[in-house]
């Protein structure tokens, strides 16, 4: 593709964007708790272990509510536009392991990140602390203006629960324009990232 280039895909589903529609994910749960919930309401399943899910159908004892996604197992419509291509740089970003995770629930591009981090220069003082104004909601591949891009190598890298130290170098920071007077030109950073909620876009699209 060319830059500026448009293009039309279908996937059909044998290969469903949102994944295959799964039975299993329909589950049965007690009316009680779920008194104002009518047939087509959404209702948070954090209390069974599951994310969000629709009210399908409801009688005096139970609802059965539907946790896939409202388009899985269809076929999807997607445009996409080529808006820029860059050069993609060496990514020799570092992650230390300071508390460990849960070792399987890893962030992917799309995903809503809940974390708290701190910003050092290498070898230097503390710049910034989130935890002064509460955790940090980062919405991954989309929020780069915010966090520069060997955060995202690094925290992509993590396991939920973990707290790690992540050293950025200098060219996937701000390289040599710096950032205002805290950063100079040149500066390797340190993060230390505590991450403490994944939230994917399929859980969001309810």
């Amino acid at each position: 593709m060319k830059i500026g280039e448009r293009r039309c895909l279908t996937l059909d589903s044998s290969n469903p964007l949102f994944g295959f529609y799964d039975e299993s994910r329909r589950i049965s749960v007690p009316a009680s708790e779920f008194s104002t919930a009518d047939i087509g309401t959404v209702v948070s399943l954090e209390g069974y272990g599951a994310g969000m899910g629709l009210v399908l159908e409801r009688d005096a004892q139970t609802l059965l509510v539907d946790q896939n996604h409202p388009l899985a197992g269809k076929s999807v419509n997607v445009t996409l536009t080529l808006l820029r291509c860059e050069k993609v740089p060496p990514r020799d970003v570092r992650v230390m392991s300071l508390v460990g995770g849960d070792g399987q629930t890893f962030p992917a591009y799309g995903d809503w990140l809940t974390l708290n981090y701190e910003l050092r220069l290498a070898g230097s003082t503390r710049i910034i602390d989130s935890t002064d104004v509460g955790p940090l909601e980062y919405h991954l591949g989309f929020d780069q203006a915010r966090l520069v891009p060997g955060f995202e190598i690094g925290v992509q890298q993590m396991s939920l629960g973990e707290v790690a130290s992540i050293h950025v170098p200098s060219q996937l920071a701000y390289g040599s324009k710096g950032s205002d007077k805290a950063i100079p030109a040149n500066a390797d950073l340190v993060y230390k990232v505590a991450l403490l909620g994944i939230r994917s876009e399929l859980d969001l699209a309810f």
